[in-house]
């Protein structure tokens, strides 16, 4: 549904961002390797962005890199493993890791 939200950073939580975009804050989860290497808040960001749609609830799920939401989406893709311990595992390990 949307591929990437680009605008200021406006909260940094544990694990969730908030980015506003055209008077919209979008509240994002993410991981705290993600977090760690965005900016200050205040400062424009890009965030590459997949929404996970429940059953009964829909969250949106940020990246700061194309590349681990691709990650993401093959390991969510395996049975027993959802979102939560997706985004533990691309917090532990990096992309590269992942894959060997």
């Amino acid at each position: 549904m949307f591929d990437y939200i680009k605008g200021e950073l406006v909260f940094k939580g544990e694990n969730t961002v908030v980015v506003e975009n055209n008077g919209i804050g979008y509240s994002i989860l993410t991981n705290e390797r993600t977090i760690s290497i965005l900016p200050d808040l205040g400062l424009e960001i890009k965030i590459y962005t997949k929404l996970v749609h429940k059953e009964d609830s829909m969250t949106l799920v940020g990246f700061k890199q194309k590349e681990d939401r691709t990650i993401f989406d093959v390991l969510t893709s395996v049975s027993g493993i959802g979102t939560k311990v997706a985004l533990v595992l691309l917090n532990e390990f990096s992309g590269s890791e992942l894959i060997d």
